[in-house]
């Protein structure tokens, strides 16, 4: 996997574990896909790590569900750490 073809791309990196059928072993919802757009959005411009105080007074409009998106990145790292040792 070249790191550059996804930079901070989450849209295309969750497409790709799609296309590697990691599907197999976790469900992205529909919600899943929706919070990560949105957090896309921001996390493409580093908008996570840096302050944008345009965002910052409008409420950080179209923030995604992070605790979601915190669920998800779990629920992903138990079955690939076991598809890892099962092809090592």
């Amino acid at each position: 996997m070249n790191r550059k073809k996804f930079g901070h791309d989450l849209v295309k990196l969750a497409t790709e574990a799609v296309r590697l059928e990691i599907h197999k072993l976790v469900t992205f919802t529909p919600e899943h896909w929706e919070n990560i757009t949105k957090a896309n959005a921001y996390y493409r411009s580093k908008g996570f790590e840096y302050f944008e105080i345009t965002k910052a007074v409008t409420a950080y409009p179209d923030l995604p569900d992070l605790k979601l998106l915190a669920q998800l990145a779990s629920d992903l790292v138990e079955p690939l750490r076991q598809f890892a040792r099962n092809v090592a």
